[in-house]
């Protein structure tokens, strides 16, 4: 018998990845997009339309306007904000393996993952090298990065225990 009950990492892991795999289309009914990446700014300029902008969200706005749906918005939207604040508090490596796995509009496979996530390491002379993961270890990687996720996430509780 122990003291705190035992977690229960295979329904845990479950439940972090059914709140990241909603995260795609939290995003599309928000209207707010998770960037984990700093924005890029340029000189170029920017293309304009004659379109009134303003008109054109006012009617927008009055066609939404329910409160039902408003509400879904803003619950909506505290979710997603509690999924890129758990994102943002993990390692670098495990942010990388969730974001590009979940959290884009093309989701990375983890061939693709393995291929693109890289490990800097230096040698005795100081002379840097940089290192892949294989496939495997990214796909343990993953496993537990979904638990330090389920760890991060205060929106709701994901930590699943054994009985």
């Amino acid at each position: 018998m122990t003291l705190l009950p035992e977690l229960d990492y295979k329904q845990t892991r479950d439940n972090a990845r059914d709140v990241l795999k909603s995260c795609r289309s939290l995003q599309r009914r928000s209207g707010v997009v998770v960037a984990l990446e700093s924005p890029v700014l340029s000189d170029m300029p920017r293309h304009h339309s004659n379109r009134n902008n303003t008109e054109h969200s006012m009617i927008k706005s009055l066609e939404l306007v329910n409160k039902g749906y408003i509400n879904m918005l803003a619950d909506e939207r505290k979710k997603l904000q509690a999924i890129v604040s758990a994102l943002k508090s993990l390692s670098d490596v495990s942010q990388s393996i969730l974001y590009y796995s979940y959290c884009v509009a093309n989701p990375s496979s983890t061939i693709k993952l393995s291929r693109m996530i890289k490990v800097y390491r230096e040698d005795e002379l100081g002379k840097s090298e940089v290192l892949h993961y294989s496939v495997k270890n990214i796909e343990k990687l993953k496993a537990s990065a979904l638990i330090e996720f389920a760890e991060a996430y205060h929106y709701e509780n994901l930590l699943a225990f054994k009985k």
